[in-house]
C-alpha cells in the first residue's frame, strides 16, 4: 500500500512539474494562449464585423430610432414573447421570408439580432444573410432573449396560460395575435406592426416604418 502511495505521489509531482513548465513556456511565447476562455467581442460574417453585445448594452439602443431588433427564433416563440418592437426573421427560408420584413428593416439601420443565447446560432445565420445582401450595421445580442426577459426589459407578444393565448402582453392586439398563429401569415403580422400605430398626444397619426417604442 505504501509503495502505491509513493508511486502516486511521484506521478503527481511529475505532472505538476510539467504543468508549471507548460505555463511558463506559454507566458514566454510571443502570442500566449489565455488561461481561461474569453468570449470574442465580435465575429466576421460575409466580410462584415459584427459586434457581440449583451442585454445591458442592447437595451440602451431600444428607443434609438435608427435601431431595429430582429428576433431569429421560431415564429411561435416570437409570437409568444419578444423584445418590444422586434420583427421576426428566422433562418429557415430566410431569403424567401425577408421581403415580408424588408420595409421594417431599412438597410441603413442598426440591426440587433438575437435568439436563445450563446449556444444558439440562429441569429448568426440571419446576420450572415443580411451581410450578404448589403447590411453593414449588424450586432448580435449573444446573451439571447432569455437574458433580456430575466432582466425584465420591455417585451410584447402573447403569453400563453393553460394552453390558451388569452393574456396579451403590452403592444399586441387580438388581431395581431390571431395573425401570428401561423408562420405562413408572418407577412401579415409584420405589416400589421407597421400599420398599427398609436396617435401621439396631439392626435396626429404617427404611422412610420418603425414600431414605436415609447
Amino acid at each position: 500500500m505504501r509503495d502505491v502511495f509513493l508511486l502516486l505521489s511521484k506521478a503527481l509531482i511529475i505532472a505538476l512539474a510539467f504543468a508549471a513548465i507548460g505555463l511558463l513556456a506559454n507566458q514566454a511565447s510571443e502570442d500566449p494562449l489565455p488561461l481561461a476562455y474569453i468570449p470574442p467581442k465580435e465575429i466576421v460574417l460575409e466580410g462584415v464585423r459584427v459586434p457581440l453585445i449583451n442585454e445591458k448594452e442592447a437595451v440602451k439602443l431600444l428607443k434609438d430610432p435608427e435601431t431595429v431588433f430582429v428576433d431569429s427564433r421560431s415564429f411561435p416563440e416570437y409570437a409568444r414573447s419578444h423584445v418590444k418592437g422586434a420583427v421576426c426573421l428566422p433562418p429557415d427560408d430566410v431569403a424567401q421570408r425577408f421581403p415580408t420584413v424588408e420595409p421594417l428593416v431599412p438597410i441603413e439601420s442598426r440591426v440587433i439580432l438575437y435568439c436563445h443565447g450563446p449556444e444558439c446560432d440562429m441569429a448568426e445565420k440571419v446576420a450572415a444573410f443580411l451581410g450578404q445582401i448589403g447590411y453593414r450595421r449588424l450586432m448580435i445580442m449573444s446573451s439571447g432573449f432569455p437574458a433580456w426577459e430575466k432582466a425584465n426589459y420591455p417585451v410584447e407578444g402573447v403569453r400563453e396560460k393553460g394552453g390558451d393565448s388569452e393574456d396579451l402582453r403590452e403592444g399586441t392586439t387580438e388581431e395581431e395575435a390571431r395573425l401570428s398563429e401561423s408562420p405562413q401569415q408572418m407577412s401579415a403580422y409584420n405589416m400589421a406592426r407597421v400599420i398599427r400605430q398609436d396617435y401621439d398626444h396631439s392626435g396626429q397619426n404617427t404611422t412610420t416604418l418603425f414600431q414605436r417604442r415609447d
